[in-house]
C-alpha cells in the first residue's frame, strides 16, 4: 500500500474520517493542516512519487489569496505547487464545501486530479475534466441520520474572522435575538477564536471551539448559521430545521438563491428567525423536508479508486 497524504486548511480539512479509515485498513497516513506551523516537516521523510494525495482544499488557494481573504499570513501552498514540488503518484479531490464543492474559476485546476470524490451524483458534468465518482461525502464517515440525543439549538459560526473585525457591537446588533435563546455556539479554530468565545460566553451560551461540527449538527434539535455556509446545507441534509441568519456581511439575495428552495431552511434576520425557531423547539411547528440526496462515504469505493490509481 502506498503512503496516503491528506491535505487541507482549518475547517476546510474534512478528511479526519478518511484518515482513520485508511489507518484501519493498514495504509501509512500523513494528515496535513496547512494552518499548523511547520507542516512541511511532516513531508521530510517522503520521497517524490512515493505517495497518493487527497486534498479537500480549494485548489488555487495559496498564501497570497489566504492573506487577502483572511487578513493574516499563513503558509498555504496551492494544489498545483504542491503537486509540482512533491509529485504524488495520483491525486484526488474530496470537497469540504457542499454549497460550492468546486467553483467555476477552479475548473482549470481539475486537470491535476485523477478523480473527484463527490457527495452525490449532481456533478456528472465535471466529467469533461476528469473522472467523477459519487462516493458520498467524506465528512460523513457513517450514517448521520438519527434522532437528536439532546434538544440543543446549535449555532455554527461562519465568516468568523470577518465577525471579529466587525466587533462585538456588530454581532450584538445583528445576532442578539438568537443569542438570547442561548444556543450551543461552535466557533472554528483560528487565530482570534478566543475573542469570539469571550463574547458569546458573556451572553450565557455554551461555546465550543472546533473544526468539526457534524456530530453537534446530527444531535441537535435545530441549527443556526450565517453567511453562505456549507453548514446550512449539511444541517439541511441531516433533516434539521436550519436558520440562515442574514446580516450585511453577505448579500441576502445570494443566501436566498443558495438555500431558498430547501423546505427546512429559513433565510431571514435574527429576530424573525428566533420566532421561527421558538415554534420549532416548542413543537408548535415543524417544516416540510427536502431530501438533498447526500449520503455518507462509501469507503470501499474510495479505497478501491485510490488503489487502482484511476
Amino acid at each position: 500500500m502506498k503512503h496516503l497524504v491528506l491535505i487541507g486548511q482549518g475547517v476546510e480539512f474534512v478528511l479526519r474520517g478518511l484518515a482513520q479509515e485508511a489507518g484501519d485498513r493498514g495504509y501509512p497516513v500523513t494528515s496535513i493542516d496547512m494552518l499548523t506551523p511547520n507542516w512541511r516537516d511532516k513531508l521530510a521523510g517522503l520521497d517524490q512519487g512515493s505517495f497518493n494525495l487527497v486534498s479537500s482544499a480549494h485548489p488555487y488557494l495559496d498564501a497570497r489569496s489566504y492573506r487577502e481573504f483572511h487578513g493574516r499570513a499563513a503558509d498555504i501552498m496551492s494544489l498545483p505547487e504542491f503537486v509540482s514540488r512533491f509529485q504524488p503518484v495520483n491525486t484526488f479531490y474530496a470537497p469540504h464545501d457542499l454549497q460550492s464543492p468546486i467553483k467555476e474559476d477552479e475548473f482549470t485546476a481539475l486537470k491535476y486530479f485523477d478523480a473527484l470524490f463527490m457527495p452525490n451524483d449532481a456533478y456528472w458534468f465535471l466529467g469533461q475534466f476528469t473522472r467523477v465518482i459519487d462516493t458520498g461525502w467524506v465528512k460523513w464517515p457513517r450514517d448521520m441520520r438519527f434522532e437528536p440525543i439532546e434538544r440543543d439549538l446549535v449555532f455554527v459560526v461562519s465568516d468568523a474572522p470577518k465577525l471579529v473585525r466587525c466587533g462585538p457591537s456588530y454581532i450584538q446588533e445583528h445576532f442578539a435575538p438568537i443569542l438570547q435563546m442561548q444556543p450551543k455556539v461552535i466557533v472554528p479554530i483560528f487565530a482570534d477564536a478566543e475573542s469570539l468565545v469571550e463574547f458569546f460566553s458573556r451572553d450565557g451560551c455554551t461555546v465550543e471551539v472546533s473544526n468539526d461540527c457534524t456530530l453537534a449538527l446530527a444531535t441537535s434539535k435545530a441549527v443556526i448559521s450565517n453567511g453562505l455556509s456549507s453548514v446550512v446545507l449539511e444541517a439541511a441534509a441531516l433533516q434539521k430545521p436550519t436558520l440562515c441568519v442574514t446580516d450585511p456581511l453577505q448579500e441576502v439575495q445570494s443566501q436566498r438563491d443558495a438555500f431558498g428552495s430547501i423546505s427546512q431552511v429559513r433565510v431571514t434576520d435574527a429576530l424573525a428567525g428566533s420566532e421561527w425557531l421558538t415554534n420549532i423547539v416548542s413543537g408548535k411547528h415543524m417544516p416540510n423536508f427536502t431530501d438533498l440526496q447526500i449520503h455518507s462515504a462509501d469507503w470501499d469505493l474510495i479505497f478501491q479508486t485510490i488503489s487502482d490509481g484511476k
